[in-house]
């Protein structure tokens, strides 16, 4: 039952084990028990081992991948560690010494976004950030003319505002792309909002990571990672960038799981349509070329390993193997 009370706490607020341990020896003492609970070691020992009997297995697996997804991503974070691990040999990753390498080619890069123009970052950023466009309800007496409708409240004029910047939006991206002004337009456009229906995310996340770099379009959510500060290369990288391409041949949806933003856009579409809209495909081509510039243009920076000699060869790169015959 206890060892039950933590794995739930764990798994609902990530309580660690020093402050369940704490609270229920609190319990203990308030009740008068006359055993006091075991101490924080003891029980993560306990809990460890009867982890291994609680199966598991298919418990958080995804219904859609399955128990063996062909791509994971992990993050982690580590707030601090131990004061004994303090020592003096600790260096941050940017501590330079006289044995530094200088690299002179190495410089900062600008431009490096999908959509080089910060202001059109920004203008997509501000139409696509929010509750999703749609045009304000008309009140039921509107059509009276002698009777004034009442003011707009704050949240209609600020719909109303970002609807009025779809048009300069879809001009710029024209600009760049006829392609990129038409498939925003087809879903943020006032002719689609005319038909009461909500933009699809897809296509938002798509042009909002746009902004990054270079890199994605995520169904109709999908456009706004195309208006994205990041650089395009951590959207698409090198051997993501060969399988689009190789996607833009075959269609084959498989090829986009290491570009979520585009394999949801792709997926919608061929649930919708059985297949790839031109347009998209377009929007996907433009994307290619732009991270394939980016791509080349931090390649030039690229400084190729220095081998280290044999005596140089630190302790930790040491390996040794016992065999016991």
């Amino acid at each position: 039952m206890l060892l039950d009370d933590y794995t739930c706490n764990f798994t609902r607020s990530e309580t660690p084990f020093v402050s369940w341990v704490s609270s229920t020896a609190c319990r203990y003492q308030n009740h008068r028990s006359p055993i006091n609970f075991i101490k924080e070691k003891a029980f993560r020992t306990a809990w460890f081992s009867y982890s291994r009997l609680i199966r598991l297995e298919r418990d958080m697996e995804c219904l859609r991948c399955g128990p063996f997804p062909k791509v994971t991503i992990w993050d982690g974070v580590t707030l601090a560690f131990n004061r004994k691990n303090l020592l003096p040999t600790l260096r941050p990753p940017t501590f330079t010494s006289a044995y530094s390498k200088v690299k002179p080619h190495v410089r900062p890069e600008q431009g490096l976004q999908v959509f080089k123009e910060k202001g059109l970052r920004r203008v997509i950023q501000s139409i696509l950030t929010g509750l999703p466009l749609c045009l304000p309800e008309l009140p039921a007496d509107h059509h009276d003319s002698a009777t004034q409708s009442p003011d707009p409240t704050a949240a209609m004029k600020e719909m109303m505002d970002r609807i009025g910047m779809v048009p300069n939006a879809v001009e710029r991206l024209s600009a760049l792309s006829p392609c990129l002004g038409v498939l925003f337009q087809q879903w943020f456009g006032l002719g689609y909002l005319l038909s009461k229906q909500k933009p699809p995310a897809e296509y938002k996340e798509l042009f909002l990571q746009v902004r990054q770099l270079v890199l994605a379009i995520y169904c109709l959510s999908s456009l706004f990672q195309m208006a994205a500060e990041e650089n395009a290369v951590q959207l698409i990288n090198e051997r993501a960038l060969e399988n689009l391409q190789s996607f833009m041949s075959s269609q084959r949806l498989e090829l986009l799981t290491r570009i979520p933003v585009l394999y949801r856009v792709a997926e919608r579409e061929f649930q919708m349509n059985s297949a790839l809209d031109s347009m998209t495909l377009a929007v996907f081509r433009w994307i290619y070329i732009r991270v394939y510039v980016v791509l080349n243009q931090l390649k030039k920076m690229e400084v190729p390993l220095e081998k280290l000699d044999s005596a140089e060869v630190d302790d930790w790169q040491k390996v040794s193997v016992c065999i016991i015959v």
